[in-house]
């Protein structure tokens, strides 16, 4: 297969497992509705907190749960806070602000997030193919002579030292 077909079919596959690994991982965002009582600083506090855990996770290229925390920040910052009593105070406005401002950011974790999950699909795909052209390549038997010819494996020290403890603790109890 030409080597351009090929890799429009590992992206178009690509893709599609990406859109599937983004809809479970939606399910996975969960943010409660803020209650009347909730202190609207600690919201703004933990907004900061999600942000910065999700640059971490991008850093650390665990791109599921960058991608998740993001999701849970535009939750919490676009859905759940302007419904608490106290988020539109003029003494919040620099909070918003600044939370605006790392909405704007979070687009370009965004990017990142979803081209490091393109990246991670392309990759394993790639890694399956090479797989199954190897063995489709390789000779029937050279396998058959390999699998004929290996011997079992060597049990290690701790091991032969284990089963000899059980016999001596099995014939002592006979």
């Amino acid at each position: 297969m030409p080597s351009a077909t090929l890799d429009a079919q590992l992206m178009a596959e690509a893709e599609e497992r990406m859109a599937l690994r983004r809809e479970e991982l939606k399910k996975l965002c969960v943010v409660r509705d803020l209650r009347s009582t909730d202190k609207i600083e600690k919201c703004f506090q933990k907004a900061h907190q999600i942000y910065r855990q999700c640059q971490v996770y991008v850093v650390e290229r665990d791109f599921d749960h960058a991608y998740i925390l993001l999701l849970q920040l535009v939750e919490l910052y676009q859905k759940k806070m302007p419904c608490h009593r106290e988020f539109h105070l003029a003494r919040f406005e620099n909070e918003r602000k600044r939370l605006d401002k790392k909405c704007g950011d979070a687009l370009a974790l965004l990017d990142r997030i979803l081209s490091g999950m393109l990246d991670e699909e392309v990759t394993q795909l790639q890694h399956a193919h090479d797989e199954d052209e190897h063995i489709l390549t390789t000779p029937h038997h050279h396998h058959h002579d390999m699998i004929m010819s290996s011997e079992p494996p060597a049990k290690d020290a701790v091991a032969l030292a284990l089963e000899a403890r059980l016999l001596a603790l099995k014939r002592r109890n006979s």
